[in-house]
Formats: structure tokens, C-alpha cells, sequence
């Protein structure tokens, strides 16, 4: 059975692609990872705007580089197999704001506190801890598929790899780097 859509290589007429050796190492970022525990490092902070229910907001859009999987769907992963788990964690923290909801800044709280932003000495929670502090610290990341429902179509849709709302855990000490990323 043929596909109308098929067609041969022969015909067709496609310029060479570019590629730099960014590309290929930043073609990963837009993996998801399973749903597991990952030991993460975060490499890179952005403020972005988002829209929340009836406010704008800005979020620290975060990047984690997963450096140890701890068990993928419930399942732990042996040592021999942690190379096979590289790859990129996105989260967005909402920032403070007047109109949010309660539970949003618990999981800010509970995010600095679990990353070592902040600790029971601390009386507040910057805009440089989020741009910059971040950076470099480690934590232990909890990620699930998230099923919702297309407002538009009404078909239902799954975001794989997705940070669960307290998904964000201390790291053992045994895992714990002493190595410092200034450099990143």
C-alpha cells in the first residue's frame, strides 16, 4: 500500500542543512525525561513573562542538566545504566505576585529551600537568588506526564517530563559535588 504523501528521495530538492557543534550538543534540550527521580545541577536561569489566571506574571524559567537518574517509572537504575539518562529538565518557578494563589508561593519557598537558596536563618527571597544563586546547585527533581485537555479542540494531550508540583528534594549527601560552576 502506497501513501499519497510518499515520495522518492530522488525528487526531492532540499537545500543542505548548517549544523554547529552547539546544535548537536543543545539537541537533547528538547527531550523530555521519563517520569523518575533525577540527581540535577541547574545550568541556566531566565526571567520570562507568562500569563497565569487573569494576571501576568514572571517566572524563573530554569534548566537542569540531569546528572544521575534514580529510578525511571518507579523503577530503580543501576550504575552501569546512568549514561543512558543524559539529558535536560525545564521548570518555571513563578515569581511573587499579589493576585497568586497561595500554593504557588509554598512551592517557591519549598524550591529555595530545597536548592539552598534560602535556609531557617533567611528573612528573604531575591530577584539575584533566582537570576544567579540558582546556578550551580544541585537537587533532586521528581518529573511525571501530565495529561490535560486542549481548551481549544478538546482532545486530550500529554506534557511528558514534567516537574511535579513539589517535585524538588534534597540531594543524599553522598551525591552531593563540591565542584563549583562560576564557569557556566
Amino acid at each position: 500500500m502506497t501513501n499519497e504523501n510518499q515520495v522518492a528521495w530522488d525528487e526531492v530538492n532540499l537545500p543542505n542543512e548548517p549544523v554547529t557543534e552547539e546544535d548537536i550538543s543543545g539537541a537533547e534540550s528538547m527531550s523530555r525525561a521519563a517520569p523518575g527521580k533525577y540527581l540535577c545541577v541547574c545550568v541556566e536561569s531566565n526571567a520570562m513573562k507568562r500569563q497565569g489566571e487573569g494576571y501576568g506574571y514572571i517566572s524563573a524559567n530554569l534548566k537542569w542538566q540531569i546528572l544521575k537518574a534514580y529510578e525511571i517509572r518507579g523503577e530503580a537504575i543501576p550504575a552501569e545504566d546512568q549514561d543512558k539518562y543524559e539529558g535536560i529538565i525545564w521548570d518555571d518557578v513563578r515569581m511573587e505576585h499579589a493576585e497568586e494563589k497561595e500554593g504557588w508561593r509554598k512551592r517557591r519557598i519549598l524550591i529555595a529551600k530545597r536548592t539552598g537558596l534560602i535556609d531557617s536563618t533567611s528573612d528573604e527571597i531575591t530577584k539575584e537568588m533566582w537570576a544567579k544563586g540558582i546556578i550551580g546547585k544541585q537537587a533532586v527533581l521528581t518529573t511525571e506526564d501530565r495529561e490535560y485537555e486542549d481548551q481549544k479542540t478538546g482532545q486530550k494531550k500529554v506534557v511528558k517530563g514534567v516537574v511535579t508540583f513539589s517535585g524538588y528534594d534534597y540531594v543524599p549527601k553522598e551525591d552531593q559535588m563540591s565542584d563549583s560552576f562560576d564557569d557556566i
